[in-house]
């Protein structure tokens, strides 16, 4: 008798174009997370700023649902750029909001460093988030650690509509600023790749014909 696939074994027989009893279903960062979070009688920051909350979040989701993967840190675009230095603000039904960038001007690059993982911020939330997915599910079913790209992050250290003038006022500057960007992107994604999960997805939302070129693209994204 065929054996049932798991989710980890329909995934990998998709990315490996082989036939499956049916297409994955992908779960993207938090998806119906008002659901979840009433299944679970809390509210956003209730569960955001914990490992265990995150990878319980995630975890009910799927049961909610049926889809076939979990991920870490949902869709916030703040992480990498509060290890870098910038503050934030939290809220109760959402993503925490950054209130004071840390590239404000040229100068500030001198006191830049790249944020230790394990360190800095809530890298190391995420981390551990990761690895208590992986250990509870990811036999069967992909866990998905999400990073930044380098665009983002440096729009986020210094702010979207300052970040996209830079590109044509201060293109050095801005090449500087994706420099030390991309630098600490390399070392939260080894980290993340470090606990044992499936893969690690690049959110790069900023890549479109939006704002820039195919030139200007190559250039700067």
């Amino acid at each position: 008798m065929k054996m049932v696939e798991n989710s980890m074994e329909r995934f990998e027989k998709a990315i490996s174009f082989e036939e499956t009893e049916r297409p994955p279903l992908a779960y993207l960062f938090f998806g119906g997370g008002k659901w979840v979070l009433d299944e679970l009688g809390v509210n956003f920051d209730d569960v955001y700023y914990t490992a265990d909350g995150i990878a319980k979040a995630q975890m009910t989701a799927k049961e909610l649902f049926g889809h076939d993967n979990v991920m870490s840190p949902w869709g916030c675009l703040t992480v990498e750029a509060e290890a870098f230095g910038c503050k934030i603000q939290r809220k109760r039904d959402g993503y925490p909001q950054i209130v004071e960038r840390v590239v404000k001007s040229e100068n500030d690059l001198k006191d830049l460093s790249i944020p230790d993982p394990y360190k800095n911020g809530r890298m190391p939330l995420v981390l551990d988030s990761l690895k208590i997915l992986a250990k509870r599910v990811g036999k069967d079913a992909p866990v998905i650690g999400m990073i930044c790209s380098p665009f983002v992050v440096a729009s986020e250290m210094r702010s979207l509509q300052e970040f996209l003038l830079d590109t044509f006022q201060k293109p050095d500057f801005a090449l500087e600023v994706l420099e030390i960007a991309t630098a600490g992107c390399i070392e939260y994604a080894k980290a993340i790749a470090e606990q044992g999960i499936f893969a690690v997805m690049i959110e790069n939302a900023y890549m479109n014909r939006t704002f820039f070129n195919l030139q200007d693209s190559r250039r700067f994204i």
